[in-house]
């Protein structure tokens, strides 16, 4: 697991290499639903994997979306697990991370069997 650090900022576009895939990632804040969105595209043709997919804490981005992108993204909390994902809580109460592929699929497991 790789924690992808984030500023706080309410709109944020990035580009990362993830289990040696080029990706750019988008992040929006939105205020009217006290929400974090996510975009993901591959940076080498823009091709979208994810397009504003709301950040649900301790949720896999991806799950059971199928996709060209290899692992799966989770925003995770390091303190209250059911708190929603507030507008400067990035690196502090929440973790945004990048599982590989068995990464997640263990961690989607561990969600089936509870």
């Amino acid at each position: 697991m790789q924690q992808i650090f984030l500023s706080t900022d309410a709109n944020q576009i990035f580009k990362v290499t993830l289990g040696g895939q080029s990706i750019t990632l988008l992040m929006r804040y939105q205020t009217v639903s006290d929400s974090w969105f996510i975009s993901i595209y591959n940076t080498v043709d823009n091709t979208p994997y994810v397009i504003n997919r709301r950040l649900t804490p301790n949720y896999l981005v991806f799950g059971n979306i199928l996709t060209d992108f290899v692992g799966d993204i989770l925003s995770g909390s390091v303190s209250d697990p059911d708190q929603n994902i507030g507008r400067n809580d990035f690196n502090s109460v929440f973790g945004l991370y990048y599982l590989t592929e068995s990464e997640a699929s263990d961690y989607m497991e561990l969600q089936n069997s509870s």
